[in-house]
């Protein structure tokens, strides 16, 4: 299942999917020439189901707690929802322990479920 991005209710329906599941430090990441950040989760149950999401257009990009990861106190660990704030221009991307907070010029990205 592919879907693009473009509205407040994709990224509710997206973060509803991928509920629950599990990443790390190496899994997700900000590309500051494109302005993209990804993230790459993981849901285990009887079938491995895989999530991947870029956010585009991402002006400011601030991992709050990282250093607990890169001193592996922690690991990213299991993927809580994404909260909406200035009608789409800013998003909170909550895990287990990690914040991430994208402000956006634009809301446009892709989601990609597999297996």
């Amino acid at each position: 299942m592919k879907m693009d991005i473009k509205s407040v209710d994709d990224v509710k329906v997206v973060a509803d999917k991928m509920h629950d599941s599990e990443f790390c430090a190496e899994d997700f990441g900000f590309d500051s020439n494109k302005k993209i950040f990804y993230l790459r989760t993981h849901l285990s149950e009887d079938i491995v189901k895989k999530f991947i999401l870029q956010i585009c257009n991402v002006e400011e990009y601030d991992p709050i707690n990282l250093d607990k990861i890169q001193e592996r106190k922690a690991t990213g660990g299991v993927f809580n929802t994404i909260k909406i704030k200035d009608q789409g221009h800013v998003l909170e991307i909550l895990s287990q322990d990690l914040k991430i907070l994208l402000k956006l010029s634009k809301l446009e990205g892709n989601f990609e479920a597999c297996g």
